[in-house]
C-alpha cells in the first residue's frame, strides 16, 4: 500500500520547493507514494519537472511513483502544452494504469 501525499493548492514554481521536499520525504521513507492532487489545482510545468526528477530518484531507488484520479489527465496536458512528446516511455514518464515508473516488486 503506497504512502499517500496529498497536495492542494497551486502546484508552482512558487510552491516547487516545499513540494520537492514533500515528495522526497515520503521517497526515502516509503517503498511506494502516490501523489493524490485536486483536479482543480492550479499547475505549471515546474510540477512536470518534479515528478519527471523524481520518477528517475524512484527508478534508481527501485521505488514506485504514482499520480492518482483525474490529476493524470492535468499532467499529461501540461506535458503536451509544454511541448513535451505524446507517448511517454518508462525512462520519462507512464501514465499506464496511473503509475509513473517501474511496477512495485
Amino acid at each position: 500500500m503506497p504512502a499517500v501525499i496529498c497536495l492542494d493548492g497551486p502546484l508552482t514554481i512558487g510552491t516547487a520547493d516545499p513540494i520537492r521536499g514533500r515528495i522526497l520525504e515520503a521517497l526515502g521513507q516509503h517503498r511506494a507514494i502516490e501523489i493524490d492532487c485536486a483536479a482543480d489545482s492550479e499547475t505549471d510545468i515546474s510540477f512536470v519537472q518534479i515528478l519527471i526528477a523524481t520518477h528517475i530518484l524512484a527508478k534508481q531507488q527501485d521505488r514506485l511513483l504514482t499520480i492518482s484520479g483525474r490529476f493524470q489527465l492535468i499532467v499529461r496536458n501540461l506535458m503536451e502544452r509544454a511541448g513535451l512528446p505524446g507517448s511517454f516511455s518508462s525512462d520519462v514518464l507512464s501514465f499506464d494504469k496511473a503509475s509513473i515508473g517501474k511496477s512495485a516488486p
